[in-house]
């Protein structure tokens, strides 16, 4: 199999979130920056995507979880 991307699309505009931040949680559990921008968005992934990565999107201000999103071994488009 060859390596694939993704496009991780948001809409967070009822919680009242002017602004995000994303995180990939690691394999040890850290949270890495991803990406911002506002209570709607996208960013599209490198070719790293992998099943069992895990997306966290907070609230850019005071950093309360929004939602979050696992990668299934089964995900196709």
């Amino acid at each position: 199999p060859g390596k694939r991307t993704a496009v991780l699309t948001w809409n967070v505009e009822a919680s009242g979130a002017g602004k995000v931040v994303v995180y990939v949680v690691g394999k040890d559990g850290q949270e890495h920056h991803f990406g911002r921008g506002g209570p709607v968005g996208e960013r599209q992934t490198g070719p790293w995507l992998q099943p069992g990565l895990t997306f966290k999107l907070r609230n850019a201000d005071g950093g309360a979880e929004l939602g979050s999103i696992t990668i299934s071994k089964a995900a196709s488009c």
